[in-house]
């Protein structure tokens, strides 16, 4: 390693002018955090790895891009993961939908299953990215409780244990995300609730 500095701006900084040292450390440092905070959004490991990897071959082509002045480098790398975790999700939906409709060919009477229309399915696919649109805009902490609760499956209590998150807390945050979440999505939340 030169004696340049080891400090994750400067990491970057070597990365953009092409240092496979800086990268390999920039990359061991932060490649945990990455998994940990792409499975946190994605529910399979294997869509979470694939994620990452993307995210560390824009870090090495546009290593250029991160401004210093703007945020710390983790908030940046963050920003990446999140982003591509979403992008990651839409695609899969949209793979899903599509391939959904190649099931129409099938002799559907013959079987008794009955499929839903192009219409339900479009409706349904727009739907849900209106939803994802709709938890990505709420502030961090808030999210990561949707998250963990809708998407992962975790209890309130299970999200307090899972973060350290006082019990309280966690509740008040999903309250409010949830309040934040009928008024953006107000016409697809039913009232009774």
């Amino acid at each position: 390693m030169t004696n340049w500095g080891t400090d994750d701006v400067d990491l970057l900084r070597r990365i953009s002018m092409g240092d496979h040292e800086a990268f390999g450390l920039f990359f061991r440092r932060h490649h945990d955090f990455c998994i940990r905070y792409a499975c946190r959004i994605i529910p399979d490991a294997a869509g979470a790895e694939d994620v990452v990897q993307d995210v560390f071959l824009s870090v090495w082509t546009g290593s250029a891009r991160f401004q210093a002045g703007r945020g710390r480098a983790v908030t940046w790398l963050r920003t990446i993961v999140h982003h591509r975790a979403i992008d990651h999700i839409r695609r899969s939906l949209k793979e899903k939908s599509t391939s959904v409709g190649s099931l129409h060919d099938l002799d559907a009477s013959a079987s008794g299953v009955t499929w839903p229309s192009p219409f339900q399915e479009v409706w349904t696919a727009e739907t849900v990215l209106r939803a994802l649109d709709a938890v990505n805009g709420l502030p961090r902490r808030q999210q990561e409780l949707i998250v963990l609760a809708y998407f992962r499956g975790y209890s309130q209590t299970q999200i307090a244990a899972a973060t350290g998150i006082p019990l309280g807390t966690v509740k008040t945050r999903t309250i409010t995300a949830l309040r934040a979440l009928k008024r953006t999505l107000g016409d697809l939340v039913d009232d009774r609730d």
